[in-house]
């Protein structure tokens, strides 16, 4: 049954590519969905409905999600091994219940847009099962911080531009 639905996903996500009427898909409550290694590239106007534990889209090519109407209440979301590259911070965020996350294998930009998702990252060390091999990928604008894991860098490293906030803030606070 679980496969049945990859197969429908994938037909439905190829319509989508052309059109833009949002597609909504219902499946039996507290399954499953596995989309994993079917070369999905594209995740548009696709919504599911039901209330479903988990996601699995490992193995694919997927760029993007933030666009994705998922129910709340999903304990799994599989993103490993794709080709995000903007954290999904928004969609982490609106998924309150999750126990297991994966993120690794993607080439994730490590800029100041990405001091969120790591925050994100290091509050849930139970949940992202992945931390300590989710890294900065190749594109990362400094060469230094390509392939680092993303947890262990501080904000001025992911935002240089901010020094002169954090200096300024620290000149402000008093000592006592």
């Amino acid at each position: 049954m679980l496969y049945r639905a990859a197969l429908i996903h994938y037909s439905t996500l190829k319509k989508t590519e052309k059109n833009s009427t949002p597609m909504m898909l219902s499946y039996p409550t507290k399954y499953k969905i596995l989309y994993e290694n079917n070369s999905l590239a594209i995740w548009t106007n696709l919504e599911i409905q039901d209330d479903i534990a988990g996601l699995n889209v490992t193995n694919n090519s997927l760029q993007s999600m933030e666009e994705a109407r998922l129910p709340e209440g999903m304990v799994h979301l599989f993103l490993a091994n794709n080709q995000f590259r903007v954290p999904l911070t928004g969609l982490l965020n609106s998924q309150e219940n999750l126990s297991r996350v994966t993120l690794s294998g993607n080439p994730w930009d490590c800029d100041c847009g990405t001091i969120n998702f790591k925050k994100w990252i290091i509050s849930k060390p139970d949940v992202v099962q992945d931390a300590n091999i989710t890294k900065c990928g190749q594109n990362t604008k400094s060469a230094v911080f390509a392939e680092k894991a993303l947890w262990s860098l501080t904000d001025i490293d992911l935002c240089p531009e901010n020094i002169g906030l954090y200096v300024t803030l620290g000149l402000l606070v008093p000592c006592k």
